[in-house]
């Protein structure tokens, strides 16, 4: 599979679900289907923890550039790996290691 398909799928489902969060009615739907969650056991990482997020989630441009920019970073890094994996996985098959044999 293409990973550039992978990408542009992570980016089409995130972007998705940030239309259903905007939504105001499909919003108050999801709200009430989630439990509350556990109090926290550390409330000074709780309280950067919730900061940060509510900064990230409190605008619909903030979190729709967080989702490209994490899809982006997620694909650049996974293409690093996934090449450097390859690179190990087949290092005396590939061109660029025995091209010095027929030179």
């Amino acid at each position: 599979m293409d990973p550039s398909i992978l990408t542009f799928s992570l980016v089409g489902a995130l972007a998705a679900l940030a239309a259903f969060r905007t939504h105001p009615r499909l919003a108050r739907l999801s709200h009430t289907s989630v439990p509350a969650p556990a109090p926290a056991q550390h409330p000074q990482t709780a309280m950067a923890i919730t900061s940060s997020l509510t900064r990230v989630f409190s605008r619909n441009s903030v979190f729709v550039g967080t989702v490209f920019f994490g899809a982006f970073a997620f694909s650049m890094g996974f293409d690093v790996a996934t090449q450097n994996w390859w690179d190990k996985h087949n290092k005396p098959k590939q061109w660029k290691d025995i091209r010095a044999q027929y030179d």
